[in-house]
């Protein structure tokens, strides 16, 4: 089992047509090894880099 939730959301751009998954609660991060902060990627911006980083490999 995850130690998160996700929730499946339906990408349509033009003709193309997907699924991907995103964090379903926005207060969802795990940062232990602080890489991600050290890479501008702040608690409060984690909910929208779990939705953004997922759509772009369906899209890529």
């Amino acid at each position: 089992m995850k130690g998160y939730q996700v929730r499946n959301l339906d990408v349509d751009v033009g003709a193309f047509k997907g699924q991907i998954q995103a964090l379903s609660d926005h207060m969802q991060f795990a940062d232990p090894t602080g890489s991600a902060e050290e890479a501008g990627i702040c608690s409060a911006s984690w909910s929208m880099f779990g939705q953004l980083w997922p759509a772009s490999q369906v899209l890529a």
